[in-house]
Parts: C-alpha cells; sequence; structure tokens
C-alpha cells in the first residue's frame, strides 16, 4: 500500500466518526399530542371541525427533525380523513428556547363514510410551518398550520397547538 495515503485517509475517517458522534449526542426524540381547527372549502365541501394529531419526533441535526403522526383531520360529513403522516423539518432558533419551523412530507389517509359503505385512501402531500417554544425540564409547546393538498380530492387545512416532551 502507497503510505502517502494513510494519513489522509485516517483524518477523513477520525473526522467523520467524531462527526457521526457530535450528530448522536446532540440528537433527541420527542413526543407530542395536539387538537386544533380543520378547513375544507372545495369539492362542493364548506366545513370546519376539530382535528388532532400524536406525534414522534426525531431531531437529527440542530436544524433537521423527521417526525411520523397520526393525524386525525375531522369528519365533513361524507369525508372523515386519518391517517400517517412522515414529515421533515426546517428549523430556525430565533431565540435559545424559541424556533420556527418549515415542513413538508407525506400523509397516506384513510377516508370513510358508514352510512354510505364508502372507503377511500390515498397518499398526498403536506406542507406546513410554526413555532415552537421550549421550556424547563423537556416540556415545550407549538403553534403550526398545515395544508394536506388532495385528501379525497380537497386540500384541507389544519391550525393547531400541541404540547411536547423532550426526552
Amino acid at each position: 500500500m502507497d503510505k502517502k495515503w494513510v494519513l489522509p485517509v485516517l483524518l477523513v475517517f477520525g473526522t467523520g466518526t467524531a462527526w457521526a458522534q457530535q450528530t448522536i449526542d446532540e440528537s433527541r426524540l420527542y413526543l407530542g399530542a395536539g387538537v386544533g381547527w380543520s378547513d375544507v372549502d372545495e369539492s362542493g365541501l364548506d366545513d370546519n371541525d376539530t382535528g388532532y394529531k400524536i406525534f414522534l419526533g426525531y431531531r437529527a441535526m440542530e436544524w433537521l427533525d423527521a417526525e411520523v403522526a397520526y393525524t386525525n383531520l375531522g369528519d365533513f360529513g361524507s369525508l372523515e380523513p386519518d391517517g400517517f403522516q412522515l414529515s421533515g423539518l426546517a428549523r430556525f432558533a430565533v431565540d435559545p428556547n424559541i424556533d420556527i419551523f418549515g415542513k413538508a412530507g407525506l400523509y397516506a389517509w384513510d377516508s370513510s363514510d358508514s352510512g354510505l359503505d364508502f372507503d377511500d385512501t390515498g397518499v398526498d402531500p403536506v406542507f406546513g410551518f410554526g413555532g415552537h417554544y421550549q421550556l424547563d425540564g423537556g416540556v415545550g409547546g407549538r403553534a403550526e398550520f398545515e395544508r394536506f393538498y388532495d385528501v379525497d380530492d380537497a386540500d384541507i387545512d389544519l391550525f393547531s397547538v400541541s404540547a411536547t416532551y423532550d426526552f
């Protein structure tokens, strides 16, 4: 083996290992639950209801989170969507305790109406933004807006407030 490559290879692998360890040490898991107001105004529907969600997140980097959530968008008569959401969140720290974020992901939904024996499913995009305030002891809260696109041919907005807990 050519010895001139030993030092650069060791430096690259050593730096990568140190970076990976730092990322793992700074990463956090968090859990949250929220409730809010959902609204649909298209496809012959003009209605609003209460929506809710439960989510689990992983802070992969200081500015990047991954979240999985169960989200129920409410009951709009013939449209009763609920399902699982997978999203990425890009965070920006405004203050040591305050973050603002943007999110993008996919919503795997199911909508059924037992009175009409109707069941429909799909996977469609979701986008949103919001703010998070971190209190002491791992407890925090956030407010956010999300738009769920093309859920059974309707766009649904969800304005929610959530409580969070960091592990």
